[in-house]
């Protein structure tokens, strides 16, 4: 066990809401009703002051069940910010370029022929279904 899981704590929802979204502490965890997760101590903590939306939990059968923190782990971050730059870049590529990318990263040609917008398209929906990489 890791020391994220040892710290971490079943929370319940038992408010009203059928979908609830905590934005109290800044999380933005999503929670349905009686719905249990396991929560980092720390949050864990200041959502049980609150008694009539949050109450402590079981713990979950499931051992690979991940902590909730209402953080991305900096990995997942960091590719996300890596993806969001390469579409950046896509956008202002022109024609050349955008075939030059796409031959390198993906390993097709494309047809300069279509229109940029249609090309930038293209290449954009290639990047988000097989990514990049690194």
């Amino acid at each position: 066990m890791t020391n994220q899981q040892t710290s971490a704590v079943p929370v319940k929802y038992v408010g009203r809401r059928p979908t609830y979204v905590e934005g109290a502490y800044g999380s933005k965890l999503v929670f349905t009703s009686d719905e249990t997760k396991l929560v980092a101590a720390d949050l864990a903590a200041k959502l049980l002051r609150h008694p009539d939306v949050y109450v402590q939990g079981e713990m979950p059968k499931a051992k690979n069940q991940a902590v909730e923190s209402g953080k991305k782990a900096p990995e997942e971050d960091n590719q996300e910010s890596m993806l969001q730059d390469l579409r950046d870049t896509i956008a202002i590529m022109d024609k050349d370029a955008l075939e030059q990318f796409a031959r390198f990263h993906f390993k097709v040609d494309i047809d300069k022929r279509r229109s940029l917008p249609n090309l930038r398209q293209e290449i954009t929906r290639l990047l988000d279904q097989y990514g990049v990489a690194p």
